[in-house]
């Protein structure tokens, strides 16, 4: 699950994908996932309010995944890597409630794995 800008880009992303009749075939695999920091501050009523973080630097595979049009043509770029490196951060809002992990942000490094 995801939150806040997170949610908004993934559901941007769909939109986009569904007005221009393209749809994904193959699965992302993730390769590894290290975790590279932990914030548990938790003030919430602060301005700007600390909620806890954890962030993570993701590998992932998508040398199996292709993007198609409406006519099933790949619109893939030829010199897509099939690896890449996004960090991946979490919060939790609701903490110290364990079920209240969510995905805040990702963002992509430019780096290869």
């Amino acid at each position: 699950m995801a939150i806040g800008t997170e949610l908004d880009s993934l559901r941007n992303t769909l939109t986009s994908a569904k007005t221009a009749y393209t749809k994904q075939i193959g699965s992302t695999q993730v390769i590894s996932v290290k975790q590279t920091k932990i914030d548990l501050t938790n003030k919430p009523k602060e301005t700007p309010p600390s909620i806890p973080i954890v962030t993570y630097s993701v590998c992932f595979d998508v040398s199996k995944v292709n993007i198609v049009d409406y006519q099933g043509k790949s619109i893939v770029p030829p010199d897509r890597k099939p690896r890449a490196v996004e960090t991946v951060a979490v919060a939790n809002y609701q903490y110290p409630k364990a079920t209240g992990w969510r995905v805040a942000y990702t963002q992509p490094t430019g780096k290869t794995c």
